[in-house]
């Protein structure tokens, strides 16, 4: 078993310092440390939480960040001033219902992104009408060299829940099959993964399309 990588007192990480580590480990045999935040709230924080980022406040950081996407700096009409939001809250906002696939598993924004107007500026002569910001490398967070503007359809392609299936020997992400097939992809995927169809049956079957009628009550 992997010891855990012991962690200085006074050692600043993020909004965190270090104070000592707790005589104790959690659930999962990490070692727990008492730290104290830049706000004052003290709190234990498992070591490993600390040293890849999942933790950064004791959640002053998250109320920060939201409340400035109210403050008036004059980019909230710019195009990228909702993709900043909308990333910022996924990395940062528990609330958030992407948070445990972004911040959740140690997705980072970059410090110099944390201010709207450098993200705006670093970023203007990309954006184009119909992309949105993507990362090259999923499993890394939100910066310069790992982030680029594409369109919904790469940006799906890109995705971790994106797999490749071979039919007629051709293999292609379900994303394309989908595409091709004139299919979403989650009838595709829930046909293949959750109910179990073959490859052919999956791919050939006609997606049914239901009728509304409108009912109108007769009058007396």
């Amino acid at each position: 078993m992997r010891k855990n990588k012991y962690i200085e007192p006074n050692t600043k990480i993020n909004r965190w310092t270090v104070k000592k580590r707790i005589a104790k480990l959690n659930k999962s045999n990490q070692a727990m440390y008492l730290c104290e935040c830049e706000c004052g709230t003290i709190k234990q924080v498992a070591g490993f939480r600390l040293r890849n980022g999942y933790t950064k406040s004791c959640g002053c950081l998250a109320r920060e960040l939201s409340s400035e996407r109210f403050t008036t700096h004059g980019l909230t009409k710019h195009p990228l001033f909702s993709i900043w939001c909308s990333m910022m809250n996924r990395c940062y906002s528990r609330k958030n219902k992407a948070y445990c696939d972004y911040g959740g598993r140690g997705i980072y924004v970059c410090n110099r992104w944390h201010d709207v107007s450098l993200f705006i500026k670093d970023n203007s002569h990309l954006a184009k009408k119909g992309l949105s910001v993507d990362r090259v490398d999923n499993d890394k967070g939100y910066f310069p060299s790992n982030t680029r503007f594409v369109t919904r359809k790469t940006q799906a392609l890109n995705r971790r829940s994106n797999v490749n299936i071979t039919y007629n020997g051709v293999t292609k992400p379900i994303f394309e099959w989908a595409d091709d097939l004139n299919i979403k992809p989650k009838t595709l995927w829930r046909r293949i993964r959750q109910l179990n169809w073959s490859i052919e049956k999956a791919m050939l079957t006609p997606v049914k399309k239901y009728r509304y009628s409108t009912i109108i009550a007769e009058q007396p």
